[in-house]
């Protein structure tokens, strides 16, 4: 979204802090198109999903980001390969969804990069650790749970949970509230963030695990980066849901998944639908379980489009 279109999203009154720098601008209205175009186009489409051991080729790491919307399926250490994942590769240069095994299913959403600000619009970088491998992996062993943390990028970054339970073979059983992925998002530049895993689940030896895999979005400008301006706090479980902050101002993203998942329904999701009051589109962490499940929870978090500096 350049500065034009900026500012008359904030005539349009859909950012509540984009006026800063768009006091000289003549007439907002030649400005609507634009302002109405860029966003649809940060929020437009359906969200890509695989299910069964299926993948799904997403956007090009270079002009988009691409992260984990939904995960659902069984998760109970029977299977070889589990999980389910979002990743960029660098063979082609895309970012995949792929789910590992069988009654498995996922899905993800993708922005162009153009989405976001951290300035005018003019000079802005935005990039994402998609070639790094953000991971801490917990083993439990009776009668005693396993936690491991490990750091991501830091504060002046957004870090989101793009794998569960694992990216890979060999993942745990999801026995309840004690197997868990979560991300501590950090306030300070200086100061990584961090992905944890934990496992409550013993599996007598057999090296099942949970293994979490995150990925970070830096947005900034050439000469400065600034802490990242983010809503979070938003959590579901059970059946039930939330709504969050408005799609065309932000992207939300899990930052935590947890439960026992037995393929009954168990899901942990984010969506988007149209709010009735204004007719924009919102965002939704919704939670889901079946009667064979357990403490299935999500969290959630919102990253503003623009990262204004402060």
């Amino acid at each position: 979204m350049n500065k034009s279109a900026r500012c008359a999203a904030a005539a349009l009154g859909l950012f509540s802090s984009l006026n800063a720098g768009c006091g000289a601008e003549p007439d907002q209205s030649e400005n609507v198109a634009s302002a109405h175009a860029a966003l649809t186009e940060c929020n437009s489409g359906a969200p890509w999903w695989a299910r069964n051991g299926g993948s799904a080729k997403l956007m090009p790491v270079a002009t988009h980001v691409c992260w984990l919307t939904r995960v659902a399926g069984r998760f109970d250490g029977s299977k070889s390969n589990s999980g389910v994942t979002v990743e960029g590769r660098s063979n082609d240069g895309f970012f995949w969804l792929v789910t590992r095994g069988a009654e498995e299913q996922g899905e993800a959403m993708c922005a162009p990069k153009t989405c976001f600000l951290a300035g005018d619009g003019t000079q802005d970088v935005v990039e994402t650790s998609w070639n790094l491998n953000f991971s801490s992996i917990a083993n439990a062993h009776n009668p005693n749970c396993s936690h491991s943390s490990m750091p991501a990028w830091g504060g002046d970054s957004a870090t989101m949970i793009n794998a569960f339970p694992c990216p890979g073979s060999d993942c745990g059983r999801t026995s309840g509230g004690g197997e868990q992925v979560r991300i501590e998002q950090s306030n300070s530049r200086s100061v990584p963030s961090r992905i944890h895993s934990n496992d409550c689940a013993d599996e007598g030896g057999l090296g099942k695990i949970i293994h979490g895999s995150a990925m970070s979005l830096r947005v900034a400008t050439p000469t400065r980066t600034v802490p990242v301006h983010f809503a979070g706090g938003w959590w579901s479980s059970g059946n039930a849901s939330v709504l969050m902050e408005y799609a065309d101002t932000s992207i939300c993203y899990l930052d935590l998944v947890q439960g026992k998942f037995r393929g009954g329904g168990e899901a942990v999701r984010l969506s988007r639908e149209i709010e009735a009051s204004t007719g924009r589109p919102r965002w939704r962490l919704s939670t889901s379980r079946g009667s064979a499940s357990d403490h299935v929870q999500g969290e959630a978090s919102c990253f503003w489009f623009w990262q204004w500096d402060v």
